[in-house]
């Protein structure tokens, strides 16, 4: 029998190339790896996995630098501008030692500063510069400020309400009225309240009286720490209006302080004699900065109040007098404010936005901006407050986020934003 050879190629499959794109299946280390799902790792040595299972080098086990003494409740940086020099860069913490807070910094992971304080240990601290301070908040502890240049705390002190002044009349016989003349004391940060009514029986009305020979004199002695002095005229208690400001007399020999009424300056009916002292400046829970100054709330005497500072070389005075003052959000409403922020309206102006916290995770969102008003010959500016929306203010008022022209916060339902869309004009919108 005849055979035949026949020279056949074996027919071999290709490759199979197989494509991972993340390996969601983690880290085993339980199985060989001829046994492990394809997408799967087995050695995670000196790695991490982030989201969507992609792995990167982990960060490393070695701390940075000097660690704190104690117990961190706030942190935060400040720069230091030093002439002919680049800026230099701190980090700025409140720590717990021997139980109470104190205030420390350091540059580059250095060693730590203490500048000292007494601050309250429990109380979660907020750091803010302005006007080469840093402001310290804490909800507690009355306002202070680190100040940069001197290297040392500075406290916010209270000063003393003005004696009861003395009032004589000139030119003005007889008893047609009595008038009630109180004077408060301003310092860099507030008002003291107003001092005890002196009464002044007068025959003629005030708005009747001829400038140049009718007129009366107000006497009162200096206040130590004291800038300047206002002056509250009016007939009924608690309803003086606000008449006048005089300066703190800068002789070191002159005890009182005079001021003289002769019905040229016009009352403020808006300003009202203050029953209370704020020249210890306000206890406030959240602090932000702004390119107006400094606006804070969470104040634990008055929960609905919005504190404003003046700007520029006066940022961190809440004077009336000086650009400062306050103006309550929903008084008295089912919300209360517990976080400021620059942002802007739906228009794109820009407007201090305040998230308040309602209850079962409700809450509002308002928008404060000043506005001018002409009364007369007069021009005032007062804050606007209005509501941008309803429902949605905020539990964590340290974890509101400004990011891609959006405020991110946490509502205690869910996590939204509120912001601009291209299809609306004019308004903001909350997801």
């Amino acid at each position: 029998m005849k055979t035949t050879k026949t020279n056949r190629q074996r027919r071999t499959k290709p490759p199979v190339n197989i494509a991972l794109k993340e390996w969601s299946s983690g880290y085993m280390s339980f199985v060989d790896a001829i046994r492990a799902r394809k997408n799967c790792l087995l050695d995670m040595t000196n790695m991490e996995l982030t989201q969507d299972g992609i792995p990167q080098v982990r960060p490393g086990t070695t701390r940075y630098g000097t660690q704190p003494l104690g117990e961190v409740i706030g942190v935060s940086t400040f720069i230091k501008v030093v002439p002919s020099t680049a800026p230099e860069h701190y980090v700025i913490t409140m720590q717990v030692i021997n139980g109470k807070g104190h205030v420390l910094y350091n540059r580059d992971g250095g060693q730590w500063t203490d500048v000292g304080g007494t601050y309250n240990p429990h109380r979660q601290v907020q750091f803010v510069q302005e006007n080469n301070r840093v402001y310290i908040s804490n909800g507690s502890d009355k306002m202070s400020y680190f100040d940069i240049k001197e290297n040392k705390l500075v406290d916010y002190t209270s000063i003393q309400t003005p004696a009861k002044p003395t009032v004589s009349a000139k030119g003005l016989d007889g008893a047609t009225v009595t008038y009630r003349i109180r004077v408060s004391a301003n310092n860099t940060v507030g008002e003291t309240a107003a001092s005890e009514a002196a009464l002044v029986t007068v025959g003629s009305y005030r708005n009747s009286w001829d400038p140049n020979t009718q007129y009366i004199t107000v006497t009162f002695p200096k206040v130590a720490g004291a800038t300047s002095y206002n002056i509250y005229f009016g007939t009924v208690a608690s309803e003086e209006q606000y008449l006048g400001n005089v300066p703190q007399p800068s002789e070191a020999a002159t005890a009182t302080v005079k001021f003289v009424d002769n019905n040229r300056a016009a009352l403020n009916p808006y300003k009202k004699a203050p029953e209370g002292n704020s020249t210890e400046g306000p206890i406030i829970t959240f602090l932000s900065a702004t390119n107006d100054g400094m606006y804070g709330v969470g104040d634990m005497k008055d929960r609905y109040r919005l504190w404003y500072s003046a700007a520029g070389d006066k940022a961190g005075n809440f004077s009336p007098f000086d650009g400062g003052g306050w103006v309550d959000i929903n008084y008295g409403g089912d919300s209360i404010p517990v976080c400021a922020k620059p942002f802007r309206d739906g228009q794109g102006k820009y407007a201090v936005t305040i998230l308040t916290h309602g209850s079962a995770g409700t809450g509002d969102l308002y928008h404060m901006s000043f506005v001018d008003q002409a009364v007369g010959d007069y021009t005032i500016t007062y804050p606007s407050i209005l509501r941008a929306n309803g429902q949605s203010g905020t539990y964590s008022p340290f974890a509101v986020v400004e990011a891609n022209n959006s405020l991110y916060y946490p509502t205690g339902r869910a996590f939204k934003t509120t912001g601009s869309k291209a299809q609306l004009i004019n308004i903001l919108v909350t997801n």
